[in-house]
């Protein structure tokens, strides 16, 4: 299980350097398992825009949430390692979770870069 999780976090991080691979504007980012989900708080400016790309490798999907709500739909992102992008406004308190869905499995990998 961990080889296969190592293999599907390596591509998840690959499509996401992809994107951005200077990481220009980055703020935050990560790899967290879809069991675990994201679940950070990343002290962001208030009347910022950021965007938040999300690589799910695996099977299944996520949904990618923010709390207190922004006026930013939640957005479900299948597990098929493709990048996925949300736009939002910034909080110095707002959290942003991505959660997998009953029966999905893999690696998330994510990153928030003002816009």
């Amino acid at each position: 299980m961990q080889a296969e999780e190592q293999k599907l976090g390596a591509q998840a991080k690959a499509v996401l350097g992809a994107t951005d691979p200077d990481g220009e504007g980055s703020v935050a980012s990560g790899e967290e398992r879809v069991r675990d989900g994201v679940h950070t708080q990343a002290g962001l400016d208030k009347g910022t825009a950021y965007k938040l790309a999300v690589v799910c490798a695996g099977s299944g999907e996520v949904e990618v949430s923010f709390a207190p709500p922004t006026g930013t739909a939640s957005k479900v992102v299948p597990c098929e390692g493709a990048v996925a992008f949300v736009r939002f406004p910034g909080s110095p308190d707002l959290l942003v979770h991505v959660r997998g869905k009953a029966g999905s499995k893999g690696m998330i990998a994510w990153r928030i870069s003002k816009v």
